[in-house]
C-alpha cells in the first residue's frame, strides 16, 4: 500500500490568531488524551501536524494541516472526521470559510479540505511501501522473538543449536505458537535496495546523455544563475520574524521530533522556477533512490515534504526525524548540502550559494540560525510509533521478513546480527 501526504493551507480570521493558539495548545499538549481527537485510532494515520504560520506581517496567519497517512484520501478524510470531528469543527471554526455545518455535513468538510489542499513539490517516505500496520508488526515480532529467546535461555539454553537451527526455532515459533501474526512486506528492505540500485543505474545511464546534450542550455543558466547569486548578495534580507520562544522547549523531547520552516523567496521568476525544478528532480530522486530509510547515507527521515505557499512567494519543507535538532540539520547539512543550496539559495537569508550547490549549508552555524528564524512553532504533533527510530525499524524488518523468509539460511548471520 502507498504513503500518502495531505497538506492543508487555510487563513486564519486575524482577529482569532489569539484563540486558535490557545487551543492548539491544549490539543498538542496532550495529544494523545484530549476530548477533541484521537489520533490512535486512525490506523492508517503515521504522522499529523498543526502549525500556525502567523508571525510574518506581509502574510495573512495561515494553518497548516500536515498528515502522512496510507491508502485512499477518502478514507483518510473519513477516519479524521470519525476520531477528530470535534478537533475540526473547533480548529476550522477560527478559519475562512469552515462550513457552518461543521462535521453534521462531513461532504462539505472534506470538500474544504480538499479545496484547501496544496499540491507537495516534493515527498519523501524514508521506508516506502511499510504500513502503519506494518511497523507495528515488525515490532510486536521483534518483541515476540525477544521473548521466546529469553525463555529458551531460562529453561534448555541454546546448547547444541546452531545458527541455523536456532533461527527455524524461531520460525516455527512464530508460524505455530505465537500469538503475534507476522506479515512478512510485500517489497523486504533488500529488495528495495536492489530497486534503488537499479533505479541509479539507469538514471545515469538517462542523465549522461541528455546533460551533455543540453549542456549549452545548462551554461546559459548557470552564467545567470551565477549574476543572480552576485546580484543578491548585494541586497540586504528582509528580516525574519521573531523566534517563538516555545521552539526550544519543544525541541529533542522525544526520541523523534518535527521540524518546519517556512521562508520568503528571493523575487523574480528565475529563482521561482529554479527553485521550483530542484525540487521536482529531489522528488523523482526521493522516489526513484531513497528506498531503504537511508537519505543520502542519513537514516533518520521518516517523512519529508516541501510546498509552496502564497502564490508562490513562499516555501514550506516539514519533516519528521529522529534524534536532536542540531544533529538532524548538521547530518542534513552533510548529507544532502547540494539539495539544500540548490533549493534554498533561492531562498530570502540563506547562506550565500556559489553556482548553485557551494557555499550554502556548509556555513552550519548560518544555516542552522536560518532555520531557526523561520521555523513556526509545531502546536499539534502526532507520531504512530513516537518511540521508534529508522534504524529501529530497519532491523524490526529485516528481523521479520529475514525470519519468514524461505532462503534465510544465505543470511543466518546477518538476522544473529540484528538479535
Amino acid at each position: 500500500m502507498k504513503q500518502r501526504a495531505l497538506t492543508v493551507v487555510t487563513r486564519i480570521q486575524r482577529d482569532q490568531v489569539a484563540s486558535l493558539d490557545a487551543l492548539l495548545t491544549q490539543i498538542g499538549d496532550h495529544v494523545n488524551d484530549n476530548p477533541y481527537v484521537d489520533f490512535s485510532r486512525m490506523r492508517s494515520l503515521h504522522f499529523a501536524s498543526w502549525v500556525m504560520v502567523a508571525l510574518d506581517p506581509e502574510f495573512p496567519p495561515q494553518l497548516v494541516l500536515e498528515t502522512s497517512y496510507d491508502g485512499d484520501l477518502e478514507e483518510h478524510l473519513d477516519q479524521l472526521l470519525a476520531h477528530g470531528g470535534r478537533a475540526v469543527d473547533a480548529i476550522y471554526s477560527h478559519c475562512n470559510g469552515y462550513p457552518v455545518a461543521g462535521r453534521r455535513d462531513p461532504r462539505l468538510v472534506k470538500d474544504y479540505l480538499r479545496t484547501h489542499a496544496v499540491r507537495e513539490a516534493a515527498f519523501l517516505v524514508g521506508l516506502p511501501g511499510q504500513t502503519v500496520a506494518s511497523l507495528l508488526n515488525a515490532i510486536d515480532v521483534r518483541q515476540e522473538v525477544q521473548r521466546f529467546l529469553d525463555d529458551l535461555a531460562a529453561t534448555c539454553g541454546f546448547d547444541g543449536l546452531s545458527p541455523t537451527a536456532l533461527i527455524d526455532r524461531i520460525a516455527r515459533h512464530l508460524l505455530r505458537s505465537s500469538s503475534v501474526t507476522p506479515e512478512p512486506s510485500a517489497v523486504p528492505l533488500e529488495q528495495q535496495r536492489a530497486i534503488a540500485f537499479r533505479n541509479a543505474i539507469l538514471m545515469t545511464l538517462g542523465g549522461v546523455p541528455l546533460a551533455i546534450a543540453l549542456s549549452p542550455l545548462l551554461a546559459i543558466f548557470l552564467a545567470v544563475l551565477r549574476v543572480h547569486e552576485i546580484r543578491d548578495r548585494a541586497v540586504p534580507p528582509l528580516p525574519a520574524g521573531p523566534i517563538d520562544p516555545r521552539l526550544f522547549s519543544q525541541e529533542d523531547r522525544f526520541v523523534q521530533n518535527h521540524l518546519a520552516t517556512v521562508v520568503r523567496l528571493r523575487p523574480g521568476l528565475f529563482r521561482r522556477w529554479t527553485l521550483k525544478g530542484v525540487m521536482a528532480f529531489f522528488d523523482v530522486f526521493a522516489r526513484a533512490i531513497y528506498r531503504d530509510g537511508n537519505v543520502g547515507g542519513n537514516p533518520t527521515i521518516h517523512f519529508l515534504r516541501t510546498f509552496m505557499m502564497d502564490d508562490d512567494r513562499r516555501v514550506a519543507l516539514f519533516s519528521n526525524y529522529d534524534g536532536s535538532w542540531a544533529n538532524y540539520l548538521g547530518d542534513f547539512a552533510d548529507q544532502m548540502v547540494f539539495f539544500l543550496n540548490a533549493a534554498f539559495g533561492n531562498t530570502e537569508g540563506f547562506p550565500a550559494v556559489n553556482w548553485l550547490i557551494g557555499g550554502g549549508a556548509r556555513d552550519i552555524a548560518a544555516y542552522k540560525q536560518w532555520t531557526r528564524e523561520r521555523s513556526p512553532y509545531t502546536h499539534v504533533w502526532y507520531s504512530a510509533y513516537p518511540n521508534v527510530t529508522i534504524q529501529n525499524s530497519q532491523k524490526d524488518l529485516a528481523l521479520r521478513d529475514g525470519i519468514l523468509d524461505e532462503r534465510r539460511a544465505d543470511s543466518v548471520a546477518a538476522l544473529l546480527r540484528v538479535l
